[in-house]
């Protein structure tokens, strides 16, 4: 008997819409054949009468079925969508709520969903410790077909090589990494330093800075890796006191705030900062105007990742967007073929793009004016 998988992050709905489909498969219903009545249905899916309710209505709007009153429901066509295949785990360490709730895998989360209703995979949410490979296989086994794992740090490569040798169906999303024979989907995040410091170079700008976001994550050591060719591509200087590290995104420190300033105050300082995360380039142009600091007049500032909340900022945020939703749709098409037995394949990565605003503009004539 077939109930809903409260773990997966498909609705309730789109469940109980597909265990329906898969039952007129099943008993080869063809169009005029009447389904049981929605009671019924919602005891063979052990799901709710509203959630069942809104299945047939979802299916009655597609013209899948037709209801007629004092009759009952009757099937109008076959769906042409692939069947229900199984299910494919979204491996992280947080829960289903905060994936939602957050901006870069709830992007991930989102085009994984529409490959998988197209593919007829059901997606289901694994949090799951990948620091230690000993035993994560035997975790794993019999919960999905195949896996996606979403945002590894370094700590995760020598899990990722073990399942990898054992021939589990996975593939890592948003973490790559040059040296390591991984299959992954990510963004181009060596090609978003580009953007970014050619933007601020077309605009005058030589002197150029980093705010690093950290680098146990191969995508912050790629846009700095990124940031340092693309200076060297231009023939513009590279110095490391204009870069400052910053351990932890989301909590960067009351010196490494004073550091930005003393940076951009500095005679011979940078006139832009690219800010290697979201929460950088915002914590960056706050902590510039507090010091009487004008973004864009006096120091330009672009950023990567387009939140929402991006554009109306004040400034309005200069930043690299990275193509989330299409990573999740083509890291669940490659997931499938890896179930089906093909070759895993190596790392692709998806070209990010440069959304330009109000905070980065011509480099300042002069930086006298910088000065405390």
């Amino acid at each position: 008997m077939a109930s809903v998988n409260k773990q997966s992050l498909l609705p309730r709905y789109v469940q109980a819409r597909r265990y329906l489909e898969e039952l007129i498969r099943r008993e080869g219903l063809g169009p005029g054949d009447q389904l049981p009545s929605e009671r019924e249905l919602s005891e063979e899916f052990r799901v709710s009468h509203m959630t069942m309710n809104r299945a047939i209505q979802e299916m009655v709007r597609d013209r899948l079925l037709t209801r007629e009153v004092g009759r009952g429901t009757f099937v109008v066509r076959l769906d042409a969508r692939a069947p229900h295949l199984g299910a494919l785990g979204l491996v992280s360490l947080v829960n289903a709520g905060e994936i939602k709730a957050d901006t870069y895998a709830g992007g991930i989360l989102r085009g994984a969903h529409t490959a998988a209703l197209e593919t007829g995979w059901d997606l289901v949410l694994i949090q799951e410790a990948l620091e230690y490979p000993a035993g994560v296989s035997a975790r794993l086994a019999g919960r999905a077909n195949g896996f996606l794992i979403v945002s590894s740090p370094d700590d995760a490569i020598p899990t990722l090589r073990h399942l990898r040798d054992e021939g589990t169906p996975f593939l890592s999303v948003g973490s790559s990494w040059l040296d390591e024979d991984i299959p992954a989907v990510d963004s181009d995040n060596i090609l978003g330093s580009d953007l970014a410091v050619g933007h601020l170079a077309s605009l005058g700008h030589t002197r150029i800075g980093l705010i690093g976001a950290p680098e146990y994550r191969s995508n912050a050591r790629d846009r700095r890796v990124g940031f340092e060719a693309a200076l060297n591509a231009r023939g513009l200087p590279f110095s490391r006191r204009w870069n400052v590290p910053c351990p932890g995104e989301a909590h960067v420190s009351d010196d490494e705030r004073e550091q930005i300033v003393a940076i951009a105050r500095a005679p011979d300082g940078p006139t832009a900062f690219v800010a290697a995360g979201y929460l950088l380039a915002v914590i960056t142009i706050e902590a510039l105007g507090n010091a009487g600091l004008s973004v864009p007049n006096d120091v330009s500032v672009v950023g990567f990742d387009d939140k929402v909340s991006a554009a109306f900022l004040s400034p309005a945020l200069t930043t690299v967007a990275q193509p989330l939703e299409e990573m999740g749709f083509r890291a669940v098409k490659r997931l499938e073929g890896i179930v089906r037995g093909e070759p895993a394949g190596g790392v692709e990565r998806l070209p990010t793009s440069l959304v330009v605003r109000e905070s980065a503009g011509p480099a300042p004539k002069s930086v006298a004016r910088l000065a405390p």
